[in-house]
């Protein structure tokens, strides 16, 4: 079972519009004529037919002095856009002055606005009201010939305008900042400027691997209830790209001496933020120095060497990148493995000593480099007992 015609309020509107927002007074004797549901609205001194969910007299007059008001035009609109008319009737007679539009049930309906009667019809703009549901009744305040009258409940349905919005596309780097998003609105109405715009927002952070991360918006603003956002073509994103490197190589020695222990230290540092992580190899000219890639432990990795040969260095360390960073090689640590020998020259080269007695000898120490690497110390052994 279901309602074709009446809004549950008796008296008379709603001719031409949709029946289930007329008004209607005693219905009774209700006929089918093809498509048309006749029924005679009684107290209206009417007979009315609804035909597609669309009421309108097709017979019949209200008495004179009978006045109402009919309200019609489409029963739903879209937000800033659409009108309201109101329909008077009594007999012959014209009504003069204006009709006030409320908005509202209650005892505290909001005006939507005035309208002046002509040829007993008064539109008003429904552009100012909010997207929703709105329940409008027309008041007219009679004139010399015309008693005053109200209007039946008309419901109206205002739909949400729709906005578009285009992100920015934003290019960063690993372990850089998001910056605040921005984008262009194209819509609004010109009535609502300054009180509806776009927030955007993404869920990239600093620390998002590289990749590309949509950017979203919404609607902010007084207004904002009154519209509906998509994303226009060619909206941006966020891509993140990874990061470069600066890759420092040093040594425990300046000098380093050959057969002595000497560690290369390469540290991994970002140009943005963040601590790289992968592997280091160590390079002299085009031979690796070990076996395997040393494992990074907080941007830094270390290898200790014992079998540098004398000789001019050519050291570089290769990092090899990882997910957030790009690899990178080092600058070539250069200087030169010096030898810790020296030669040893007694003089005079022998001697012949009795026994008791003693003999001197200068034994003259020569570096094979400027100075001595290490302490060197002298003893004799094999001298025979006093």
């Amino acid at each position: 079972m279901s309602t074709i015609a009446g809004n549950g309020s008796e008296g008379f509107s709603g001719d031409t519009g949709l029946a289930t927002n007329a008004s209607v007074d005693t219905p009774r004797a209700v006929a089918v004529n093809g498509n048309s549901v006749a029924f005679a609205d009684s107290e209206n001194n009417r007979v009315r037919a609804v035909n597609s969910g669309i009421i309108q007299t097709v017979a019949g007059l209200a008495p004179s002095g009978t006045e109402s008001i009919a309200l019609s035009g489409a029963i739903n609109a879209v937000y800033g856009t659409g009108s309201v008319t109101a329909i008077f009737s009594n007999g012959s007679l014209n009504a003069t002055g204006s009709v006030t539009f409320y908005d509202g049930e209650g005892s505290s309906p909001s005006v939507i606005g005035t309208a002046s009667f002509a040829a007993n019809s008064a539109s008003i703009s429904t552009s100012q009201l909010y997207a929703g549901t709105h329940y409008i009744v027309a008041s007219y305040g009679g004139d010399a010939n015309n008693a005053a009258v109200t209007s039946g409940v008309y419901i109206f349905v205002v739909a949400p305008a729709p906005l578009t919005a285009v992100a920015n596309a934003v290019n960063l780097l690993y372990g850089q900042a998001i910056p605040a998003l921005t984008g262009t609105l194209s819509g609004v109405l010109p009535q609502d400027s300054g009180k509806v715009t776009a927030e955007f927002s993404t869920l990239a952070t600093i620390t998002s691997a590289p990749g590309t991360y949509p950017i979203a918006a919404a609607l902010t603003g007084s207004a904002a209830s009154d519209y509906t956002l998509s994303l226009g073509t060619g909206s941006g994103s966020v891509a993140i790209a990874q990061a470069p490197t600066i890759t420092t190589l040093t040594g425990s020695s300046v000098t380093p001496v050959a057969g002595a222990a000497f560690t290369l230290t390469a540290k991994v540092a970002s140009t943005t933020s963040g601590t790289p992580t992968g592997t280091v190899s160590f390079f002299s000219g085009a031979t690796m120095l070990s076996s395997a890639p040393t494992a990074l432990s907080g941007g830094v990795a270390t290898l200790t060497l014992n079998t540098l040969p004398v000789g001019p260095l050519n050291l570089v360390a290769t990092y090899s990148g990882d997910t957030n960073f790009i690899a990178s090689n080092s600058s070539t640590l250069g200087g030169t493995v010096i030898s810790p020998d020296f030669t040893v020259a007694p003089s005079p080269a022998a001697q012949s000593v009795l026994p008791s007695a003693s003999v001197n000898y200068t034994i003259t120490l020569t570096p094979m480099n400027p100075t001595f690497v290490y302490p060197v110390s002298l003893s004799a052994s094999g001298l025979p007992q006093v």
